[in-house]
């Protein structure tokens, strides 16, 4: 799915190929190991294929985000996100705010998903497909462990929600089967993706990316078209990452990467790469934390006993709040991510000091600002798109606006930690800020919706104070070219 897309891309702990990833992992980390070749490599669908010269250290961000392979990751993440946004305007006001429930239970579970596992197995594979070469059939054993790893994922996650469904989906017990199916069709999905990234195929890569959403929307279309109701909508949301996995028969068969050497992909070549248990159980956790203090705001509805409609008016404004993230998730967090490696590597203490504390003060400044700007229009504009039953509260609207502005602010602060090759420091500021956030739902007397509101707000202000202090705490410990050549 897309978050508004699931396009977007947290934390990978791992290395990047020669180009920086198209990976946005849900806390908003991609990991590289030669951070060098990920600013230059050469961009084979980029005109020419010309390779960009090493830009000056003042011009490094933007050239990062000019990159040819930057443009067109941006054109499949932001259309995935307004066929994720029309899928979801366009199902509410089919069948109303009390059967929507569990479309927006679905996708929320779709959605950690994808941010919490699936990104990072994407990350995982992308470092695999380019240190074998070729596709997924050069994993060797490594991909075995893998399938079998995400089978199992699908029918525990499957055999939960059944067990559940009388709370999570109003009884639908067969809804667990479209869990089941959403786990299997989008780490198809995301492992197309990795193939494609490893390969250089940013054009196939942002086709790949919009296709899920826009397949999605045409299948919601025809479903409503057809007189089904909210249980068909939610079987048709897994068939998107279906069809886009598909486009793989048409796009393996266009011209590899120019540098992928034509024996790379040996029967041997996954022998030596690492298991990817190894790799999840190092990046799922901060992801999961973030994700939970994000977007699990429904579930916890759903887990203190609110009514079906707040729990899908809550579901709405989140949802459509969350437009920085897919910005910012849409390949821009891997293209920062080169500048400041090599300000780590060479030891530039208070260059990055200066951008965390400029990144932290302007994400508060922007919340305050987002937050005000929600309070009167957000009620209002969600009412029109969605339908008057979705209206939030000026509360909900204000404070949705601020949290995931305060997020996209953590997730930058994310990068810095990684760059500094510090990410297993990324858990204990999310932990953090998810016990955090789990004590205000507590304590607060108020009524559902106010009680989980207030959780995430205090949660996403103590995740953006707790990395800020780590962030500095490390940097403060750089010395010149430590992180050189120090690969795990």
């Amino acid at each position: 799915m897309t978050e508004g897309p699931a396009a977007a891309p947290a934390v990978a702990p791992s290395v990047v190929p020669p180009v920086s990833p198209p990976v946005a992992p849900a806390v908003g980390v991609a990991i590289v190991d030669e951070v060098p070749a990920a600013v230059e490599a050469p961009d084979p669908e980029a005109p020419g294929g010309a390779r960009p010269g090493t830009p000056a250290r003042g011009d490094r961000v933007r050239a990062s985000l000019t990159h040819g392979g930057t443009v067109w990751m941006l054109v499949g993440s932001l259309v995935a996100a307004g066929g994720a946004y029309l899928f979801q305007m366009y199902a509410a006001q089919a069948v109303g705010s009390r059967a929507y429930a569990p479309i927006s239970v679905l996708w929320t579970i779709q959605y950690l998903l994808l941010s919490v596992l699936l990104y990072s197995v994407e990350a995982w594979a992308l470092r695999a497909v380019t240190q074998a070469g070729g596709g997924l059939s050069t994993l060797g054993s490594a991909g075995g462990v893998l399938a079998g790893l995400l089978t199992g994922i699908a029918v525990v996650l499957g055999g939960v929600v059944w067990a559940t469904s009388d709370r999570l989906f109003v009884g639908h017990a067969e809804l667990a089967g479209a869990v089941c199916l959403t786990v299997l069709s989008y780490a198809l999905f995301v492992l197309v993706r990795a193939v494609l990234a490893g390969r250089n195929r940013f054009k196939a890569y942002g086709v790949v990316t919009s296709l899920e959403s826009v397949v999605r929307l045409l299948l919601v279309v025809l479903v409503v078209a057809a007189g089904g109701g909210a249980e068909a909508i939610a079987w048709s949301m897994p068939f998107g990452a279906l069809a886009a996995a598909a486009y793989w028969l048409i796009a393996r068969r266009t011209r590899p990467a120019p540098d992928r050497p034509a024996d790379a992909a040996g029967a041997d070549a996954g022998a030596g790469l690492e298991r990817p248990g190894r790799f999840l159980l190092a990046a799922v956790p901060a992801n999961a934390c973030s994700q939970v203090l994000l977007a699990g705001g429904p579930l916890v509805l759903v887990a203190i006993g609110a009514l079906p409609e707040v729990t899908s008016t809550f579901f709405v404004a989140v949802t459509v709040a969350r437009m920085p993230l897919v910005i910012a998730q849409g390949g821009l967090l891997s293209r920062l991510l080169p500048t400041l490696s090599a300000m780590a590597r060479a030891g530039d203490v208070a260059g990055l000091a200066r951008w965390c504390v400029g990144t932290a003060a302007a994400a508060a400044a922007a919340g305050a600002v987002a937050a005000a700007v929600a309070a009167v229009l957000g009620p209002a504009v969600l009412a029109l798109l969605y339908g008057a039953d979705f209206r939030p509260s000026v509360a909900l609207a204000a404070g949705a606006a601020a949290a995931v502005t305060l997020s996209a602010g953590s997730m930058l602060l994310n990068q810095v930690l990684v760059a500094c090759r510090r990410e297993a420091s990324l858990v204990v500021p999310w932990a953090v800020a998810l016990l955090a956030a789990g004590a205000a739902v507590a304590a607060w007397p108020g009524h559902a919706e106010g009680r989980v509101l207030l959780g995430t707000v205090v949660g996403q202000v103590v995740a953006l104070l707790a990395l800020l202090v780590s962030c500095l705490g490390h940097v403060r410990g750089l010395r010149p070219a430590e992180t050189s050549g120090h690969s795990r």
